[in-house]
This record gives structure tokens, C-alpha cells and sequence, in this order.
């Protein structure tokens, strides 16, 4: 139930062996997800975005409880904690954890195919107060992931000349991020031929000239950067 005005914490779940899709968007619902997921043996998608949780689910969450949820979005509540290095083994596809108070670094495991059994698609952390740099690890992860959205994180940081991330990807947004450095013009091509739309503007210490061109166009930038194609936006991608 979408904008229903329900409050309080999450109920109990039993009962509902069918259950393939739960939507409870824009209430004021608090604390965490139930524990009693694990009786919705159908749950893919769990959508609880813009609520009032401010428990981030544990470790063992998606490998013990929530076990066949492929779909996340906790977007837009208050979410306080780090992630989670225990979802690596989880069967999330999409992630939507934009737009809380997550802080900490990311999480080596998620992405590391050592580590991680995940087939990620989509990963959104836009909008929290994560720390460190983007996990070396990540460079080489899922064949599967396409959009990966750190937005606004400002001190999320790193050597841009460093960034090396999965060739799947087609979106990268860092804007508003610590990562600094420059950007050489061999960059995108070791990136790799399916990125669409790069959006790192709002970071006064990036530089650099991609040796591409990309299917967006350029946007506003600080004053003073040397950013060439490198702010990059296009309508048909959504911002963090």
C-alpha cells in the first residue's frame, strides 16, 4: 500500500506463499525489515522507499531471511550504519539506497568476484555520507552490472587516474564526490565500449580531457576545472 498513511514498524508476514512484489512506498513506517520475510518464499521485490527505517538489515539477511528478494529500494529513509559486506552472497540484482545516512566505506565484497556471488545490475548509494575510495576489487566484478550511482557521497574519494570499474557498466555517476586527479585520455577506452554517460560534475579537483565522445551533452561546471567531456548529463539517464 503506497501512500497509505501507515506508521509504526513493519508487520509480521505469513501466510502469502504468492507474494511476489512488496510496495509500501511513502508511509512513515520505522525500524527495520521483519525477520518474517522468510516466510514470503515468492518475494522478489521489496520497495519501502521513503518511509521513516533507520535500521539497515544485517549481514545475513538476504542469505538467511530474505533469500529470493532480487529487487531493494530503501530509498529516502534514515538508514544509519555501514553496508553490509555479508550481502555479497545475497540474489540482489538492483540496490536502491540512495538518499540516507549510511556512512563507512563500500563494501569490497559486493562487486569482488572472489568474494561476491551477487549478479548486480544496478547500484545506487547516491546522497549519504560514505567515506574511503572506490574498492580496487570492484575493477574486475559482475559481468552484470550496468549503472553504478555514488553521487553526492562528499567524502567518498580516490585517485581518478586510479578508478578502474567493471567494462559492463554503462552509467557512472560521481558528481559531487572527493575523487580528484586527473583523468587520462586513455581512460575511457580501458573502460571499456558500452559506457554511455559519465556524470562526475561539482568536483573542483578533477581534471582532465577524455579522448571520447559520448552520446550526452555538457553541463554546467565549477569555474577554474579543466573538465572538457568529462561533465557529462543526458535526460535519458536519472540524476542520484
Amino acid at each position: 500500500c503506497s501512500s497509505c498513511g501507515l506508521a509504526g514498524s513493519l508487520p509480521g508476514w505469513q501466510g502469502l506463499p504468492n507474494l511476489q512484489q512488496l510496495l509500501l512506498q511513502h508511509n512513515s513506517f520505522s525500524g527495520g525489515l521483519p525477520l518474517s520475510f522468510a516466510w514470503l518464499p515468492a518475494l522478489s521485490t521489496i520497495d519501502v522507499s521513503y518511509n521513516q527505517l533507520n535500521e539497515v538489515p544485517p549481514d545475513n539477511y538476504f542469505t538467511h531471511y530474505a533469500k529470493t528478494a532480487k529487487v531493494l529500494s530503501l530509498r529516502g529513509n534514515a538508514l544509519n550504519g555501514t553496508l553490509p559486506g555479508g550481502w555479497a552472497y545475497s540474489s540482489l540484482r538492483s540496490l536502491d539506497l540512495a538518499q540516507n545516512k549510511l556512512a563507512g566505506s563500500l563494501a569490497p565484497s559486493w562487486l569482488d568476484p572472489a568474494t561476491s556471488l551477487m549478479q548486480m545490475e544496478h547500484v545506487n548509494l547516491a546522497s549519504n555520507m560514505l567515506t574511503g575510495s572506490i574498492p580496487a576489487g570492484w575493477s574486475s566484478g559482475t559481468a552484470s552490472l550496468r549503472a553504478l550511482i555514488l553521487s553526492d557521497n562528499p567524502n567518498l574519494g580516490g585517485s581518478a587516474s586510479n578508478i578502474s570499474l567493471p567494462s559492463s557498466l554503462v552509467i557512472i555517476h560521481i558528481a559531487n564526490t572527493n575523487v580528484s586527479g586527473e583523468f587520462d585520455p586513455g581512460w575511457m577506452s580501458r573502460q571499456g565500449s558500452s559506457l554511455f554517460c559519465l556524470v562526475a560534475y561539482g568536483s573542483g579537483q578533477l581534471c582532465g580531457q577524455l579522448n571520447s565522445s559520448l552520446p550526452c551533452s555538457l553541463v554546467n561546471y565549477p569555474q577554474g576545472t579543466n573538465l572538457g567531456m568529462l561533465a557529462l548529463h543526458t535526460d535519458a539517464i536519472p540524476a542520484g
